[in-house]
Formats: C-alpha cells, structure tokens, sequence
C-alpha cells in the first residue's frame, strides 16, 4: 500500500489508476491524514443466464395488451 498527497494524486492520477487496476492500494492523505483510499474492484464472477427463467410468460414479441395493433 503506497501513500499519496492529494496533489500527487491529482497531478498522477492515470498512472495511479493503473497502478490500483493491476491490485495495487494506493492511500490518498490530505495535509499529512489518510483521506481515502482506492482500491482494485472485485473480480468479476462468470456471468450466469436463467434469472428469468419461468418468469417470462405469453408472447413477449406480440402486443401487451388490448390495442396490440398500435404499432402499425
């Protein structure tokens, strides 16, 4: 974990993106105090399908109520 002046920061903030983005943490201080910090995101888990399954009913393409011949 490295510390940084909110100057520093400001002035090298892309490089430090990048730095935080490969799992680097980087601590930004403000007159001498940590202030924040910023950290890598958590990986992202695999992407699963199905959260509508069974819950989509009807025909979805078709019209969703009563004047289903508006859009011509």
């Amino acid at each position: 974990m490295e510390n940084h002046t909110l100057y520093d920061a400001k002035a090298h903030f892309s490089a430090l993106v990048d730095r935080v983005h490969d799992g680097e943490v980087v601590v930004v201080t403000k007159h001498g105090r940590p202030w924040v910090q910023i950290a890598p995101l958590p990986p992202e888990g695999p992407r699963r399908g199905g959260d509508f399954a069974g819950r989509i009913h009807g025909d979805i393409a078709g019209g969703i109520g009563e004047d289903d011949g508006a859009w011509g």
